[in-house]
This record gives C-alpha cells, sequence and structure tokens, in this order.
C-alpha cells in the first residue's frame, strides 16, 4: 500500500504528471464540483487553448486505488487514456449556448431534493415543487440523454433574459417531448431485468423469487394484494421528474383508481402504490424510505427521505412524515 497522503496531495501529484504530459497548449487545473444532495467530487480539467468547455474527470475512485498499492504511473495513464478518449467524443461547438431559441431544444429538468442542495439551489434557478425543486439543464451532446448535460445557473439564465416560469415551461415540454413518461409494473420491471441479465427464463418460482423481498418489506402495509408500478422516462434517466409532467399526477390517479402512495426510490424512478381504502400505512412507507437511503443509495441518488400520498380531490402531493 502507499503511504496515507490526503486527496490534495494526491491531486497535486497528478496534476504535476499531467502538467509534464500536456505541456504547452494545455491548461492543467483542479476542481471541486458540489454534486447532488451536497456530494463533493474531486476532478481534474485538462483544457486545450481556446476551448470553450472542458470536462471535469473524477478522481475520489483513483485515489482510493493509490492506497490501495496502485503506481501512480499507471493511473496517470489511465487518467490520459480517458480524457484523451473522451475529448475525441466530445468535441462540440457551444457557441449556441447565449441563444435561448437554440437553447430552447436542448432543455431538460431535474427534480431534486430541497433541504440537501440548499448551497446549491443559491446559484440556480428552480422552481418549487411539493417540499422538492426542480433545476433545469441544456443537454449538450446529441440525442442519447445522459451523455452530457450542463446545470442552469442564474447568471445564464440573466444571458438569455428569461424567467424560472418560462424555462419551467420550455424545458418540461421538451423532456416530455423527447423523453415520454414509462410506467411498468415492478413484477415486469424486475422480470425484464433479470432477463437482459441471465437469459430468457420465466417462472412462477422467478416471480416470486423476484416479488419476495418487496412484499417483506411492505408487510406492515397490510395488503396482501399489493400492486407496485414504476413511473420513469424512457431514458430512465432523471426520471423520477416524471411526475412533473403535464397532468401526470393526475393521469396516475385514473389508472390506480384514486388515491395512491409515491416512494422516491431515487432521482431516476420512483414507486407508485394504489391506496386501498381503510390503509393507514403510508407512515412505514416513509420509514422504509429512510432505511433503503440509508443501507441501498448513494446520497447522490436520494430524491427524498419520505414517502408521499396523492389526493386526488385536492390535486395534491402530500409529504407523509415517518411513523415511530
Amino acid at each position: 500500500m502507499n503511504n496515507q497522503i490526503s486527496i490534495d496531495e494526491f491531486i497535486e501529484k497528478l496534476v504535476k504528471g499531467l502538467q509534464d504530459h500536456y505541456k504547452e497548449g494545455y491548461s492543467v487545473r483542479s476542481s471541486i464540483v458540489q454534486k447532488n444532495n451536497s456530494t463533493i467530487r474531486h476532478g481534474i480539467i485538462v483544457a486545450k487553448d481556446g476551448e470553450m468547455i472542458s470536462p471535469s474527470i473524477y478522481v475520489d475512485a483513483m485515489y482510493g486505488e493509490y492506497l490501495e498499492g496502485e503506481p501512480l504511473a499507471c493511473i496517470l495513464r489511465r487518467f490520459i487514456a480517458i480524457r484523451d478518449v473522451n475529448q475525441l467524443h466530445n468535441d462540440m461547438d457551444m457557441s449556441f449556448i447565449d441563444d435561448y431559441e437554440q437553447v430552447k431544444g436542448k432543455l431538460g429538468i431535474k427534480i431534486i431534493n430541497k433541504d440537501m442542495n440548499k448551497d446549491i439551489l443559491k446559484d440556480v434557478p428552480y422552481i418549487d415543487y411539493a417540499d422538492l425543486a426542480v433545476v433545469f439543464l441544456v443537454l449538450v451532446e446529441g440525442e442519447e440523454i445522459g451523455s452530457g448535460s450542463i446545470l442552469i445557473k442564474n447568471r445564464q439564465m440573466k444571458i438569455w433574459g428569461v424567467d424560472a416560469d418560462t424555462l419551467y415551461e420550455d424545458a418540461v415540454t421538451q423532456m416530455a417531448y423527447r423523453f415520454p413518461a414509462y410506467l411498468r409494473g415492478m413484477l415486469e420491471l424486475l422480470e425484464e431485468i433479470y432477463i437482459e441479465e441471465n437469459g430468457n427464463v420465466n417462472t412462477d418460482e422467478l416471480r416470486n423469487a423476484l416479488m419476495a423481498p418487496a412484499r417483506e418489506n411492505m408487510n406492515e402495509i397490510n395488503n396482501k394484494n399489493l400492486q407496485m408500478y414504476v413511473l420513469t422516462n424512457k431514458a430512465k434517466w432523471f426520471g423520477a421528474s416524471a411526475i412533473v409532467y403535464p397532468d401526470m399526477l393526475e393521469h396516475l390517479a385514473d389508472e390506480m383508481g384514486g388515491a395512491y402512495y409515491l416512494i422516491p426510490s431515487s432521482i431516476h424512478e420512483v414507486i407508485i402504490i394504489p391506496k386501498v381504502k381503510g390503509d393507514a400505512g403510508g407512515e412505514c412507507l416513509s420509514r422504509l424510505v429512510k432505511e433503503v437511503n440509508a443501507t441501498q443509495l448513494q446520497r447522490e441518488e436520494i430524491l427524498s427521505d419520505h414517502a408521499y400520498e396523492y389526493i386526488p380531490d385536492e390535486k395534491r402531493l402530500l409529504p407523509l412524515e415517518a411513523s415511530a
């Protein structure tokens, strides 16, 4: 194992090695990026002179590998390979970025936890949604969603001369059009994933095995015929934002036959459970959400620490606190 140096010292070594490699015509600098839910990522940016945008390559995992004994020279070679391959696929004309009419067709949205992102929300336009926040993105790498996005800041909105309400209307319209909502039964989705990974197997034993963990976790709701649905988008990327698509919550109420629970399983999808008459299990679901967040999700993926109930008569999404 290598000596226990700090991540800042490790980054200094990497920056020095990269400066020796790229030399003139390039700048190399470290960056600290605040991601979703105040997650901090450490990166290094290698920018060619004259480039308008250059990606930050995260080095947190490389730091861990260095501490485990991987030589710095090997890590440097890997970083250079990642950067150079990435650059081949990311050369793009960003001159459109200051023209809102050109940007409009590339807008997207992401729904995030408001309390966990207070610092980020100081610098970006957003719209409140229940106790969450909808922020805005520019998708910069063609038609394949998720290949690249830029979080829109307040200063960029001022350059465009638009307000947050205009951004919301345009971004939701684009997102819903380009990446439609995708609602599937939980069992269907689990089977789909299993078959993709293991081949075309479809038996009663498989169904029972797939659903057993979910039923065990949900047994406090006292619903033996529990039905669960997953809502995301076709790309399964920031798919929880599908809940803000026009009339989506009302449409789900029609599909579920009335009120339902919404479980924020991550920023990429939510789980929908129809509410059964006389059922008082929503608070139990919130406790389950807390447990899953603490044990199964990376902090960056967390959307909320409690479940919600949609009340059709009031057209309201109500946060549910966990029961003791």
